[in-house]
C-alpha cells in the first residue's frame, strides 16, 4: 500500500515503507479482536491496533489499498471495513467503519484487489464484487454464474481484467 513519493503531493517514500497485515482474533484472550498490524518505516518498528469494526468472533480474510483507504474484507461479517490510510500512522489507534451495502448472503467475501481507484472482491460460492468507493459498499460484478465454486484469491491487472481462483480448479 506504499508508492514511490518525492512528499509533494504525499509523504516521502521509497515505496517500500507502509506494510500491512492482519491477524485473526487471538483465541487465548477472550475479548480480543482481531488486528491489524502496520509499519510505517519499512518493518523496523511494527505496531498492532485492533480492526475495531470486527467483533470478536468475526475474523479478517484480506487486506489491500484502495485509494486512501486501507480495506479489510471479512467472510465472516460479510462485509468490508475501511479506515483512510493517513490514520494508520504508528500515533494513534484508527477507527475502521464496517460497511455491508452490497454483499449477499452466501456470496460473502473472502479475497480483495485494489488497482488504481478501484477494487475486485472475491467471494464464497462464485461471487465477484467490485467497488471504487468502499465507504458506499460494493456492486456484483458476477452472483456465481461464471462459477459456483468458492473464490480464495483475486489478482488484477488494471481496473478491467481481474482472475479469481478457488476450490474446484475455478
Amino acid at each position: 500500500c506504499d508508492m514511490v513519493s518525492c512528499g509533494e503531493c504525499d509523504e516521502e517514500s521509497n515505496g517500500c515503507q507502509k506494510i500491512y497485515a492482519i491477524t485473526k482474533q487471538a483465541g487465548g484472550s477472550t475479548g480480543t479482536p482481531p488486528d491489524v498490524l502496520l509499519s510505517v518505516d519499512g518493518g523496523a518498528v511494527w505496531y498492532a491496533y485492533d480492526i475495531d469494526s470486527l467483533l470478536i468472533a468475526e475474523d479478517p480474510d484480506e487486506i489491500d489499498c484502495l485509494g486512501n483507504y486501507a480495506v479489510v474484507v471479512s467472510e465472516d461479517s460479510c462485509s468490508l471495513h475501511y479506515v483512510l490510510k493517513s490514520e494508520l500512522n504508528g500515533v494513534v489507534a484508527p477507527d475502521f467503519t464496517k460497511v455491508a451495502t452490497g454483499f449477499v448472503a452466501g456470496g460473502c467475501p473472502r479475497a480483495i484487489k485494489g488497482v488504481g481507484n478501484y477494487a475486485f472482491i472475491a467471494g464464497a460460492n462464485g461471487y465477484i464484487y467490485g467497488t471504487a468507493d468502499p465507504t458506499a459498499g460494493v456492486d456484483v460484478l458476477d452472483a456465481g454464474v461464471a462459477v459456483a465454486d468458492d473464490f480464495y484469491a483475486v489478482d488484477a491487472l488494471d481496473e478491467n481484467f481481474a482472475v479469481a481462483v478457488g476450490e474446484n480448479s475455478a
